[in-house]
């Protein structure tokens, strides 16, 4: 009878510790599962963002530092062209004063010329 009991209960035993298994082997299986789905939607997009949010940022200072660079040449050839226009100024003055002179000039000659020509025209008369 002992050994019947023995029996029935090393089968029980057996039985129970199949099914642990089998249910520890599907708890293990559905975490694994749901450990993949987690690195899936989660982990790896949120990496990424935070790797995208790097390289922004990243891009953000280059940019930001290149607009710097940009705007001090930028401000330093500014500067080269009106030290340029101001060395500029006098000769301008002096080159109007010039043609101005030259201006007169050119019509004394031509007042002379049309006298000259007046001249011979009443020579011929």
């Amino acid at each position: 009878d002992m050994s019947k009991q023995s029996r029935a209960l090393k089968k029980v035993k057996a039985e129970v510790e199949e099914k642990l298994s089998k249910e520890a082997k599907a708890t293990q299986e559905l975490f694994e599962k749901l450990h993949r789905d987690l690195e899936a939607r989660v982990i790896t997009p949120v990496g990424a963002l935070g790797d995208s949010v790097t390289i922004l940022r990243r891009d953000l200072k280059t940019e930001e530092s290149l607009r710097v660079v940009l705007e001090r040449e930028l401000g330093r050839q500014v500067e080269v062209v009106e030290a340029r226009v101001r060395a500029l100024e006098p000769a301008a003055g002096s080159a109007q004063e010039l043609m101005a002179t030259l201006g007169v000039e050119v019509d004394a000659v031509r007042a002379e010329v049309r006298a000259e020509g007046a001249e011979r025209e009443e020579l011929k008369r």
